[in-house]
């Protein structure tokens, strides 16, 4: 049970981190799914207990978030479609040819974000996205020159 603990607050930090995470500012607020924190906890700890830790397999699983938030892949079937995520992300961490079929149909030039309503699941990985943007912009920009021409006296 601790070890289940441990993988769901790292996954929890995960998801919250506007730096290097998801991007997600308030989890009750502005996660798309909260059940997707259940298997990105079974991912987390499946990894760690395998030994299947690596910068690709992490890879996966952002692609994984993201293609089922903007796909809106947990509207309906939640349960199934978790578990059958669960055991599709474990086989694609082993075998880089075993790509869930729901993402070899994903396209995200075709992604509809003409949503206004807060509590769609694209909305709010729009605004993840948007966070972890401005993040990017500010590291890559001289910090000196955005604060010289913001503060002129």
């Amino acid at each position: 049970m601790e070890r289940v603990c441990e993988a769901l607050e790292q996954v929890y930090k995960a998801v919250t981190d506007v730096k290097n995470g998801f991007g997600v500012l308030d989890f009750k607020k502005w996660m798309p799914y909260s059940i997707m924190i259940v298997p990105l906890t079974e991912m987390l700890m499946n990894l760690n207990e395998n030994k299947l830790q690596s910068p690709n397999n992490y890879n996966k699983i952002k692609c994984w978030y993201w293609a089922a938030v903007f796909s809106n892949r947990y509207d309906e079937a939640v349960d199934t479609k978790s578990y059958n995520d669960y055991d599709d992300l474990k086989e694609w961490c082993k075998d880089d040819q075993k790509i869930l079929e729901f993402m070899k149909k994903f396209d995200a030039k075709t992604v509809d974000l003409e949503v206004d309503k807060q509590s769609s699941a694209i909305y709010r990985g729009v605004m993840s996205l948007t966070v972890l943007m401005e993040l990017w912009i500010l590291k890559r920009e001289n910090l000196l020159n955005l604060l010289q021409r913001n503060c002129r006296i």
